[in-house]
């Protein structure tokens, strides 16, 4: 009975489905209608109303009874397995612990630091170890022999006549020594002597030699021209030029006294 209320039910709805889509591809395919001349736009209504043409049979269906619904037995759940409680292993008694071996304490006996300890002595010298060891006197120095006064002043006399003969050969022996640096250095004085005097005002190119002797106080002893220059004024002025120096230093013993000396002229 329930089946077949529900195949009426399907049937309709079927039906009416395809009424309307009946209804509406008439509706899309009717032509529209067209006026010509018309100054305004006409409204044309053709065919009957669309509720009357919509309206369907009305069929009067039975309540239809709610199906009984059976009962679903629930789910069976999974036995959970308990844990069953695990027997306690029963503990094993431990050995005693064994005590270590304890080591044995030296005990250090304090030493008496007081005591000292005593060394044997020697035993007693006998008396031939002294006899025969005993320190033996040192001889007297010997006396010096006594001369004669005579020999000891002469004696005396010869030795200070020896040491003043070598002290006064050290003398003359630094005499000399000052003598020569006075005498090497004496020609370098002469010629500083030279030059102050200048050149001869002579207009003449060349050089002459002059040579010249100092006397033993200085003066100029001997003048004479030792080469020509080429011209007889420039010669002339040059020997003039060394006769008009004067005088030079005193030379010393052993120094050079004869020169010769180039003049240039202008």
């Amino acid at each position: 009975m329930i089946r077949r209320a529900t195949s009426v039910k399907l049937a309709a709805l079927t039906a009416a489905l395809l009424l309307h889509a009946g209804l509406a591809v008439t509706v899309s395919t009717r032509p529209t209608v067209q006026t010509t001349g018309g100054t305004g736009a006409a409204e044309v209504s053709l065919g009957n109303a669309f509720a009357d043409m919509t309206a369907g049979t009305l069929h009067s269906t039975r309540p239809v009874a709610a199906a009984p619904v059976t009962p679903v037995a629930p789910a069976a759940r999974p036995a959970t397995s308990q844990a069953q409680p695990t027997a306690a292993m029963p503990a094993s008694p431990s050995a005693p612990l064994q005590p270590s071996p304890t080591t044995a304490r030296v005990t250090a006996q304090a030493t008496d630091s007081a005591a000292v300890a005593r060394t044997p002595r020697p035993p007693q010298r006998s008396a031939a170890f002294e006899e025969t060891h005993s320190a033996r006197p040192q001889p007297a120095p010997a006396a010096a022999p006594q001369g004669n006064a005579a020999n000891s002043t002469q004696a005396g006399a010869a030795t200070g006549t020896r040491s003043a003969t070598a002290r006064q050969s050290g003398t003359e022996g630094t005499a000399p020594a000052a003598g020569n640096a006075a005498a090497s250095n004496y020609p370098g004085q002469v010629m500083r002597r030279l030059s102050r005097a200048g050149r001869p005002r002579v207009n003449a190119r060349g050089t002459a030699v002059v040579a010249f002797s100092v006397g033993a106080q200085g003066q100029v002893a001997t003048v004479a021209l030792a080469r020509s220059s080429g011209s007889a004024a420039l010669d002339e002025a040059a020997v003039r030029l060394v006769q008009n120096v004067g005088s030079f230093p005193i030379p010393p013993a052993g120094a050079q006294r004869s020169f010769s000396v180039q003049i240039q002229g202008r």
